[in-house]
């Protein structure tokens, strides 16, 4: 199956984007369009954060269910699988205990969500070089060529919008809507390619189990 369910998550969020595309661009009303853009823009960074947690979510769901010991995780899998829990362990004496007597199936048995509670890797704050540092935190290398330079242009808009530094109607107002057509084409492209990246690694993985269980 793969990562079918990031798919198609990825296909219905930009089926909602091509729809207030299309609403942008039959209202004539400049001081609509302004509006309507930057609530795309919201959009499309909502989406960006949607799809970076499902793979995220996916990679840490497939390594539970094949069962999978840290000890064969690649290296920087593991200094991020065992920051969580140390992090979790604190200075309690009887958590290092459990700790201790946890075999190494065991410690990969965390979901994301759990690890997303302890150790922030992002808020707000996604861009490529973003995405990209992510990803190497959990292994995965991201091709060079996929980045998406403009990301860092939505990620600023969204945050002034969201803190109310700027207002809806001038947040976009310098922006053509063939630009924004542009840049929705881009970004779509980018997370599949995140996405397929993400997908590789996972089958990698599950492969090395398999030949390591025979």
């Amino acid at each position: 199956m793969g990562m079918l369910s990031v798919k198609n998550d990825l296909k219905n969020r930009f089926a909602e984007i091509n729809t207030m595309k299309n609403i942008l661009v039959k209202n004539q009303s400049v001081e609509c369009q302004v509006v309507l853009k930057s609530a795309l823009i919201l959009m499309l960074y909502n989406t960006v954060e949607g799809i970076v947690s499902n793979v995220l979510t996916e990679l840490f769901d497939r390594i539970a269910e094949i069962q999978m010991s840290v000890t064969d995780l690649p290296e920087r899998l593991q200094k991020t699988v065992f920051s969580y829990h140390l992090e979790q362990i604190g200075r309690k004496p009887e958590r290092l205990k459990e700790f201790n007597q946890c075999s190494n199936i065991e410690l990969c048995k965390i979901s994301y969500l759990e690890i997303s509670r302890s150790m922030k890797l992002y808020s707000g704050n996604l861009d490529s070089k973003k995405i990209r540092d992510i990803s190497k935190r959990m292994g995965v290398d991201l091709p060079n060529k996929i980045d998406v330079p403009e990301l860092m242009d939505v990620k600023e808009i969204r945050n002034k919008l969201a803190h109310g530094e700027i207002r809806f109607s001038n947040a976009c107002q310098d922006m053509t809507l063939q630009e924004l057509e542009q840049l929705c084409s881009k970004v779509q492209k980018y997370l599949n390619n995140v996405i397929c990246s993400y997908e590789r690694y996972c089958n990698d993985l599950r492969n090395e189990n398999d030949a390591a269980e025979r």
